[in-house]
């Protein structure tokens, strides 16, 4: 009986920190409007470097970059407001991802250009590494 007690108590409390950890990952109402804003001034955002449009958008927690045209050195990136880790496990539609979606062009020693690269990023690394490429279209 004991057993069956500690048992529940060690799933409830592993329950409670696994919900904890999932919605602190959500963005609050305040960073939602700021990505509201600039989604729909997102034409603002083409041509200017990938730095501007990183400042302009709440804390990202991850980036996955995907080389189309390495050769001319466009690349997709996704920008993420989650972990990789939480990205990929909603893709269910459990939880909506908020993401955007963006093309962008140069090429430097970070991107690999055969291969998706998904790193888990804050913004200020994110602009240190990315934040000279310029942007060439915003996917909605």
């Amino acid at each position: 009986m004991l057993i069956m007690e500690i048992v529940k108590k060690i799933v409830f409390i592993t329950n409670l920190v696994l919900s904890v950890m999932m919605y602190s990952q959500q963005l609050n109402p305040q960073d939602k409007q700021k990505l509201q804003i600039m989604e729909n001034t997102s034409k603002k955002y083409i041509g200017e470097k990938f730095e501007v449009l990183l400042q302009d958008v709440p804390e990202i927690k991850m980036i996955r970059i995907s080389p189309n045209n390495p050769e001319l050195g466009v690349h997709t990136f996704i920008i993420g407001f989650v972990d990789n880790a939480t990205f990929s496990k909603t893709k269910d539609g459990s939880i909506k991802n908020e993401r955007i979606t963006l093309y962008v062009k140069g090429n430097n020693r970070f991107i690999k250009t055969n291969q998706l690269t998904k790193e888990d990023i804050t913004k200020s690394k994110a602009i240190e590494k990315y934040g000279d490429l310029i942007i060439t279209s915003i996917i909605k």
